[in-house]
């Protein structure tokens, strides 16, 4: 249900390198509606395999896991649900390191059904 929690659970550690530089996380500044909140990722990170998304103060943490062919491009787009105002984070798996960077949003209207 907490982030490394989820870490633990999807990769077997929860050790995140930051990397704001390498990693671009778009979404809104202020979420209307928490239920359909937009987000993008994308990186110039090489040999990324997998990008997933949590929510810091959703009910569950993991809210979604891309998992990428070998020489895709690391980009996803998608609408995620946030329960309150919390921060998106991006992490991605790269061989045996997993990458990240965190962006805060603030939700008005719940999106969990909280």
């Amino acid at each position: 249900k907490k982030v490394p929690d989820a870490l633990h659970l999807l990769f077997g550690h929860t050790d995140l390198i930051s990397r704001d530089a390498d990693i671009t996380l778009s979404a809104p500044d202020l979420a209307e509606n928490g239920a359909v909140v937009p987000v993008t990722v994308s990186s110039t990170l090489q040999g990324v395999e997998s990008i997933t998304l949590m929510v810091d103060k959703n009910p569950n943490a993991l809210v979604a896991r891309y998992t990428l062919a070998k020489h895709t491009l690391p980009y996803i787009k998608t609408n995620i649900k946030m329960a309150e105002t919390s921060h998106i984070i991006a992490v991605l798996k790269v061989g045996d390191k997993l990458y990240s960077t965190r962006r805060k949003v603030k939700v008005t209207l719940n999106g969990c059904g909280n």
